[in-house]
């Protein structure tokens, strides 16, 4: 185990799957990046439970687009209402991947299927890497772009995972 304070290198280590133990005001959370199928898979083992209902922690209401669905007037509720700590309990959204991986798990996919994934990056993201690690998919086969970036405007990410999968880094 490692101590680490640097917030960008703790990022990063949650960034490539590992889990994060932490202090809070009354007990040790552990932390767990949601785009990382290997992290919430992880998570999810440790805890012995599936990756239904885990939570997610904002600073703002900014940092939960598109992380719960807007039924019944919740974005308006989350965004008056936020005045400080405060606990909200939304249904799942288009950034969260987890109903993505859902599908794919029961998509029977035999070997040298070719897998095409175009949604938001991070979603790309963790599909490609559930399709490669879990289901141990050819990376060669898969194609994943993050044809839009969550909260920034004019931007994607195209073309994820290629390098890895020509043999680069």
């Amino acid at each position: 185990m490692q101590h680490l304070t640097d917030p960008e290198r703790a990022a990063a280590e949650l960034a490539s799957g590992a889990l994060l133990v932490h202090p809070t005001q009354g007990l040790w959370g552990i932390a767990a990046d949601p785009l990382s199928e290997r992290g919430m898979g992880r998570l999810a083992a440790l805890k012995g439970t599936t990756r239904a209902g885990f939570i997610t922690v904002a600073a703002g209401a900014d940092q939960l687009d598109g992380w719960y669905r807007d039924d019944n007037g919740a974005d308006k509720l989350l965004r008056t209402a936020w005045r400080g700590p405060v606990t909200f309990v939304l249904p799942a959204g288009v950034r969260a991947p987890a109903p993505i991986i859902a599908a794919l798990a029961q998509i029977d996919l035999p070997p040298a299927t070719f897998v095409w994934i175009a949604a938001e990056a991070g979603v790309a993201r963790a599909a490609r890497e559930y399709l490669v690690e879990t289901r141990g998919l050819d990376k060669r086969w898969i194609k994943a772009a993050g044809y839009w970036v969550a909260g920034q405007a004019d931007s994607s990410a195209k073309n994820l995972g290629e390098a890895d999968a020509a043999g680069g880094h």
